[in-house]
């Protein structure tokens, strides 16, 4: 079986501004110039304006954008800095979900509203719960969580 393997280039500052949401900045695990920061640690360059380096920002800054910022199906009201929650599409196989990662005490309402999605995958990352009506999803999930760790 031949699978092509698509590549995806992402532009960078696409869909909505960040404007004052620097989540990312502070809790994805990453690395700048000899920096790490994450897990509430806040980046070596993030100051009170944003990004001290924004014009020469590495790659990995440039190319990452929450799913709130690129799709304009997700509601306002679930912006990063508002319900401390990053949420980022993934794909595990031939499954597509979106990754719901904790940036601070999530509000709650979050999970409810996942609930209410029913044509969408998600799994939250610090909990590894899975949220989702489709069955093949949360059982190849559960064997990749239960027999490798992902």
């Amino acid at each position: 079986m031949n699978m092509k393997q698509e590549v995806v280039f992402i532009p960078p500052d696409r869909g909505r501004p960040c404007a004052s949401c620097t989540k990312c900045c502070q809790w994805l695990v990453a690395e700048v110039a000899g920096h790490k920061f994450g897990d509430g640690t806040p980046c070596y360059f993030l100051k009170d304006q944003g990004c001290s380096i924004y014009e020469s920002r590495p790659i990995g800054c440039q190319s990452f954008q929450c799913l709130w910022k690129v799709d304009l199906n997700i509601p306002e009201w679930l912006k990063p800095s508002l319900v401390d929650v990053i949420m980022k599409t993934e794909r595990l196989g031939v499954f597509e979900y979106v990754s719901i990662s904790f940036a601070g005490e999530p509000d709650i309402k979050v999970f409810d509203w996942a609930r209410e999605q029913k044509d969408m995958n998600f799994v939250i990352w610090d909990t590894k719960e899975v949220i989702s009506n489709n069955e093949e999803f949360k059982n190849f999930y559960r064997v990749l969580n239960t027999d490798f760790g992902v």
